[in-house]
């Protein structure tokens, strides 16, 4: 075995000498930041949702936009296709009112109270349903029982008048009780088999919350869950149905559905499923079917106690509970949908021409980064389905959209998508998030004086475990004067050795 201290002692060398070189005169550039986003904008929200959202984000401290997106999704699900929005005065584009969202922020930023305060209502009207089903099934059960013993007595008497004169004529005249199916307003975890018979039981709407939603994503990579994918890509639309042909399940057909989704996610999890999205079998438009996707500044939290608004909870229930009853006398209907619908009122129709001309043409103008477009190449879809949720909730008796629905639901999309800009900042330029997470590492002096980017992503740092992007977040580092980078020449014959940097003395003061 040959001796390989000359060599290390060469390689210090050629450090120290360009150690000396450094100079502390020149101070770094402050590193480009992810793109900035307003603050949530209340007046949004349907009028009978805005005191209860505000008044729970005061009193938890989360981001009111968190609740709200929730209670949005919510409300969708309750709509879902018991109502459609025609989007031109003519044509039959419709689109139905569920709605997928995703809330992000780092582990202390509330998610999960926040999810759990928008998704209130919801679940206090599953659980009434589950109730009025144990009552119904208890029934059923009974009238079974009666079914058959009255079912058994007459095939005894029937048995014994055919005995006594074989061509008489008999007939059953009871009516077998069918058995009631529960309402389902959500899920939190079920299979795709489990999902699909929910669904087909109750197609008109349906919520998905999960928590996490990486653990769902992840589950919807596995190729092994093709039809849970598949299930999901379907019914964002509402407008699908679905079929499953499995060998022990044998066939399962769901009617035209409508699911709706929504959950939390940490920045650095959404980084890596941004970048997935934009390659590869993944590339199929599931992440970004996540339309209200809000990714705020965290805030500076203050302590807060007292009574919450009462009123303000009773008027957003009776909102809820008003839309879960069915809605079709609002719509109109005609033989192109079996679904009744709503239009625009003339001035909102002109409103909304305008709108998506400018819209389409400045998309094609300035085509952006692959993955990002095509989440904003959905926003005419998302513009609907807000019109369509603020009529119903402000404006129950309306048989049209206003312009002041539709004013609320183009500030939505002027709210969005700085969000969707933000989040989707991980796949158009990666090596902006990794540099200011490296730079927080060598502030904190987690790492040696001299380090190579191998000597970083073999860590398996949230948001630097990939070799290429801290190779990017060094140069942008280094370019940014926050680095010094030292070039070696290769020690042994081959391919030259790769560089390694030193934290520059503004960083390590």
């Amino acid at each position: 075995m040959s001796d390989l201290s000359p060599a290390f002692d060469t390689l210090a060398n050629v450090v120290a000498a360009q150690l000396k070189e450094e100079t502390t005169d020149q101070l770094p550039i402050p590193l480009p930041t992810m793109p900035s986003v307003p603050s949530f904008p209340t007046e949004v929200l349907p009028e009978s949702m805005r005191g209860w959202i505000e008044d729970a984000a005061d009193v938890a401290r989360f981001p009111p936009e968190y609740a709200a997106v929730a209670a949005m999704c919510a409300a969708g699900s309750l709509i879902g296709r018991k109502l459609a929005i025609r989007l031109k005065a003519e044509s039959d584009w419709s689109e139905h009112a569920n709605l997928w969202g995703c809330i992000v922020g780092n582990p202390a930023a509330l998610k999960s109270p926040a999810l759990s305060e928008g998704l209130r209502f919801l679940k206090l009207l599953q659980a009434h349903a589950d109730y009025e089903h144990g009552a119904e099934l208890d029934r059923y059960k009974q009238d079974e029982s009666l079914f058959k013993i009255r079912s058994d007595a007459q095939r005894r008497k029937f048995a014994k008048e055919l005995d006594r004169s074989p061509s008489a004529t008999i007939a059953l005249d009871l009516i077998e009780p069918t058995k009631p199916i529960a309402r389902c307003f959500l899920t939190s975890d079920s299979t795709p088999e489990a999902l699909t018979e929910l669904l087909r039981d109750d197609p008109e709407g349906l919520l998905v919350e999960r928590d996490e939603l990486s653990a769902l994503l992840r589950n919807l990579e596995d190729e092994r869950n093709a039809l849970g994918r598949g299930l999901f890509l379907s019914g964002w639309t509402g407008r699908e149905g679905f079929r499953s042909d499995r060998i022990g399940r044998g066939v399962t057909t769901v009617p035209k559905f409508a699911l709706s989704v929504v959950g939390s996610i940490q920045p650095g999890p959404l980084n890596r499923y941004v970048r997935g999205a934009t390659r590869g079998e993944q590339a199929d438009g599931l992440l970004q079917r996540f339309q209200l996707l809000v990714w705020p500044d965290s805030t500076r939290f203050e302590y807060c106690d007292r009574k919450p608004d009462l009123q303000a909870r009773q008027q957003a229930f009776a909102l809820f509970t008003r839309i879960s009853e069915p809605l079709h006398e609002l719509g109109q209907r005609d033989e192109l949908t079996d679904v009744p619908h709503l239009r625009f009122a003339p001035q909102a129709q002109g409103l909304f021409v305008d709108w998506y001309k400018t819209w389409m043409n400045t998309r094609q103008a300035n085509i952006e980064a692959e993955a990002l477009e095509n989440h904003l190449s959905k926003y005419p879809a998302l513009l609907g389905k807000l019109s369509l949720i603020l009529s119903v909730c402000d404006e129950p008796t309306a048989k049209s959209i206003s312009v002041y629905s539709l004013a609320k639901a183009l500030s939505w999309l002027e709210y969005l998508e700085p969000h969707a800009r933000r989040a989707y900042h991980a796949a158009t330029a990666p090596e902006t998030d990794a540099a200011h997470r490296l730079l927080g590492r060598l502030k904190r002096g987690e790492l040696p004086d001299v380090f190579s980017a191998r000597d970083v992503y073999r860590r398996n740092w949230s948001g630097l475990g990939e070799s290429s992007s801290v190779k990017a977040a060094c140069q942008l580092l280094a370019e940014y004067g926050w680095l010094k980078e030292l070039r070696l020449e290769s020690l042994t014959v081959g391919r030259p050795s790769e560089p390694v940097y030193k934290a520059t003395q503004q960083v390590t003061r």
